[in-house]
């Protein structure tokens, strides 16, 4: 069986082991690593340009950031463009960019911090109602009012691949231009829920 390393951002250097899991920095200079008989895999914490340049297996998909998230600069987009999974199920790819604050000033190298599995989940439910209702485009002109979240942490979310599923759920429309809507969210690292929102 090959071998498998995923490597993180350089902010995750505590959690890196430096034989399944290594900090870009370490990768970058390691001389050692056989990449023909290595799957590379990239982690959280990594650029798109880092994400692109050190994936070396088919089985990873290059990840793209979700356009429709209300985020002016690329950089700070924590999901990617959704994928339709049922009839209003989608799933999204989690993204972390090291370049970034990430709502973060409580670093401990180890884990992702929660405030930041909230903001990937206000972008997630974002950018799936506009492709649900079908409000993206030059012309679209939605804004949306957060009234309320429930979060729910079981695991550490640590800097792995990541995924979210998403369902969304109309609860009520009061007229044709407004809807109150619910979106049930769930992080997956693996087969493990690390959380749901």
């Amino acid at each position: 069986m090959e071998k498998m390393i995923i490597v993180v951002g350089d902010d995750f250097e505590q959690f890196a082991d430096n034989n399944s899991v290594v900090t870009l920095k370490d990768f970058k200079r390691s001389t050692d690593i056989d990449t023909d008989n290595v799957s590379v895999v990239p982690g959280l914490g990594l650029s798109s340009s880092e994400f692109r340049k050190i994936s070396n297996t088919s089985a990873i998909e290059v990840l793209q950031p979700a356009a429709n998230t209300h985020k002016s600069e690329l950089d700070n987009v924590m999901v990617t463009q959704p994928a339709k999974t049922s009839s209003h199920g989608y799933e999204v790819g989690f993204i972390l960019n090291n370049a970034r604050d990430r709502l973060l000033d409580h670093i401990t190298g180890m884990h992702v911090s929660g405030m930041v599995l909230i903001e990937a989940a206000r972008q997630a439910s974002i950018a799936c109602t506009e492709i649900e209702f079908k409000l993206t485009g030059p012309d679209s002109n939605s804004s949306f009012m957060w009234t309320g979240m429930s979060a729910n942490f079981t695991k550490f979310a640590f800097p792995v691949p990541t995924r979210i599923q998403l369902v969304l759920k109309t609860l009520s429309t009061e007229s044709a231009n407004r809807k109150s809507l619910e979106s049930h969210v769930s992080f997956f690292q693996g087969k493990t829920e690390i959380a749901d929102m």
